[in-house]
C-alpha cells in the first residue's frame, strides 16, 4: 500500500472542511449555518409563533393575578405546560389535593429561580 502527499493533503483539506450540524429547538430541525441561522426568516416566523402562543397562556395566568382562581379539588390533573426558556415542563395549576389554585403552576414557575437562570 503507497499513499502520496496529495491525496494526504486532500484527505486533510476534506477533514478541515467537516461542517458542525446543531440542532435548533425553536424551528426542530438541524442546521449547518451556525449562529446565522437565528437572523433567517423561516426562524424568525418560527420564534414569533412560539413567543405568541406562549403569551396568550401568560396573559391568560397574569389575568388572575389581580383576583386569583382558587377551587375545590384538583384542577386538571396532571396537566403540563412546556417552558421554553427552561425546556422543561411546568404544572398548569398549583393543587395539594383539596384545593387548587387556577394558572398557579405556572406563576410559580415563572418567578422561580430555575426560570430565571
Amino acid at each position: 500500500f503507497h499513499c502520496n502527499q496529495g491525496e494526504d493533503a486532500a484527505l486533510a483539506v476534506m477533514c478541515a472542511k467537516t461542517v458542525e450540524f446543531r440542532f435548533c429547538e425553536v424551528c426542530k430541525r438541524n442546521h449547518d449555518q451556525g449562529r446565522k441561522h437565528i437572523f433567517t426568516k423561516t426562524h424568525k416566523n418560527n420564534l414569533a409563533s412560539l413567543l405568541g402562543r406562549f403569551c396568550k397562556k401568560a396573559n391568560a395566568a397574569r389575568k388572575l393575578l389581580k383576583k386569583p382562581s382558587v377551587l375545590e379539588g384538583e384542577l386538571e390533573p396532571g396537566l403540563t405546560l412546556w417552558c421554553y426558556c427552561c425546556q422543561e415542563e411546568v404544572r398548569k395549576h398549583a393543587s395539594d389535593g383539596l384545593i387548587s389554585v387556577e394558572w398557579g403552576g405556572m406563576l410559580e414557575h415563572m418567578v422561580s429561580y430555575e426560570h430565571h437562570k
